[in-house]
């Protein structure tokens, strides 16, 4: 894991996640996924509420970006106090994958969190990473615990 190149996102990252997200994607030679980007978790106004919460990591090399998750706590959902939301992991990487969401769970952990919950395709393009967590189930989203909580 390379835990030493992670860091918190600010919102003066929001141009280092967009040209990361710009240089990976096929927008130049594809109208329709021009179309795709105003839904997506990298849109300016997504970028601007994730950032501000403190709580987002990026994955970072010669000032550049090269993965990232975006992250928010949620309070009173299924009936614990405190979770928190994965919105997306964004890589090219199977390891900056693996390490930022290993991150997020150690976060969780540390301050407390019962869970770190999510959408079932967060492993939709490294699904071979699956095995190094413990998921647990409910309806389309999946969640790992971070507690001994008993529900």
């Amino acid at each position: 894991m390379q835990f030493d190149k992670l860091r918190a996102l600010r919102p003066e990252d929001k141009l280092l996640v967009q040209a990361f997200e710009l240089k990976s994607s096929e927008v130049a030679n594809n109208p329709l996924a021009f179309m795709d980007n105003w839904s997506a978790p990298w849109r300016e106004e997504s970028l601007d509420f994730y950032l501000n919460l403190g709580w987002s990591m990026g994955h970072f090399e010669q000032d550049a970006v090269k993965g990232y998750i975006l992250v928010q706590p949620m309070l009173f959902f299924k009936g614990h106090t405190q979770s928190l939301w994965v919105e997306t992991i964004r890589t090219n990487s199977e390891l900056i994958f693996a390490t930022l969401l290993e991150a997020v769970v150690r976060i969780a952990k540390e301050k407390h969190l019962q869970q770190v919950f999510f959408h079932q395709t967060l492993f939709q393009d490294f699904e071979s990473q699956q095995k190094g967590f413990k998921l647990e189930s409910l309806s389309e989203f999946k969640f790992i615990k971070t507690t001994k909580w008993q529900d």
